[in-house]
């Protein structure tokens, strides 16, 4: 009898150690603190994908054009995009592609300057008008 008890013990503390370490597995599968770096790496590659789909809209060398608000756009080989205006400075990011086409350069500008004309990635632009969601720029012509 004592040895079917213990049998029994040894049996049932196997299955309890097993089950424990099958819950630490289930745990750390779906609770661990990797799952915001995924849900992080996510983010920036649907933002990546989002840079490079928008930013297929490319204008013409001298036309003047708009910005919208948080909108990639192609100007030469430089992407430009509007991050607002706030205490009179616009906030221009640009991402130059062939230095990293993944990483963007904040130029905050303050209005009165902006007026005079910016060089954004090596291209000197003239601000023809500003407003909280969208900003409109023309390329100067170089002599």
């Amino acid at each position: 009898m004592r040895e079917a008890r213990k049998r029994r013990l040894t049996i049932t503390g196997f299955i309890l150690v097993i089950s424990m370490f099958f819950v630490g597995f289930i745990y750390s599968v779906f609770f661990s603190a990797r799952e915001d770096s995924y849900w992080a790496h996510f983010q920036q590659r649907a933002k990546l994908a989002k840079t490079i789909e928008s930013a297929k809209r490319q204008v013409d060398m001298y036309d003047p054009f708009t910005l919208y608000l948080g909108e990639f756009m192609s100007v030469g080989k430089i992407k430009l995009v509007y991050r607002g205006r706030a205490d009179k400075v616009l906030n221009i990011g640009v991402i130059i592609n062939d230095l990293d086409p993944e990483t963007e350069y904040l130029h905050r500008i303050p209005l009165h300057q902006a007026k005079e004309g910016v060089r954004l990635g090596g291209v000197s632009f003239q601000v023809l008008s500003s407003g909280s969601s969208k900003l409109q720029l023309q390329r100067k012509k170089q002599h």
